[in-house]
């Protein structure tokens, strides 16, 4: 327990060293914007912020159908909450540079359902747990990649 809490503390650390533009870029957004505002990191590509992102794929198998498909949603202080299909969920994000990510522990409701949904929801919390980069595929599709797979998401409502 303490190794994985030293570990989370270490990334977060990493996180706030490797990327002073993030801090300065939050300083300097002190508006309230409605659409899309992303962080930007140096001059790559931006931190999709302030949107809404639902679940597409699990290393490329369909593991949702219909209106319980995990969804996420990152707020401006990288507060990234969300459904997993079966629970709601919250979890810190901090993106890095080269289009990196370290994240940090997860909170999870407890509510029980099917086994079929349980199987699907706990791989989508170990790929979202394990995530350590992403990339945006034009405007609509988020991709996470980690050590518990790769999620593809779209751009949701």
């Amino acid at each position: 327990m303490w190794l994985r809490c030293a570990r989370v503390l270490a990334g977060l650390t990493m996180a706030l060293v490797l990327c002073p533009s993030l801090a300065q870029a939050q300083k300097t957004s002190g508006k309230d914007e409605d659409g899309p505002p992303a962080v930007q990191i140096g001059k790559e590509k931006l931190f999709p912020v302030n949107t809404n992102w639902v679940a597409d794929s699990l290393d490329g198998k369909q593991l949702w159908s219909g209106a319980d498909r995990p969804s996420i949603y990152v707020d401006k202080q990288l507060r990234l909450k969300g459904y997993d299909g079966c629970n709601m969920f919250s979890v810190t994000a901090y993106p890095l540079k080269a289009q990196k990510i370290v994240v940090g522990p997860l909170a999870v409701g407890t509510q029980s359902c099917d086994k079929t949904v349980v199987a699907a929801e706990r791989s989508f919390l170990n790929a979202v747990r394990g995530a350590k980069e992403w990339d945006m595929e034009g405007a609509n599709t988020l991709i996470v990649k980690g050590l518990g797979g790769t999620v593809r998401f779209e751009r949701g409502l």
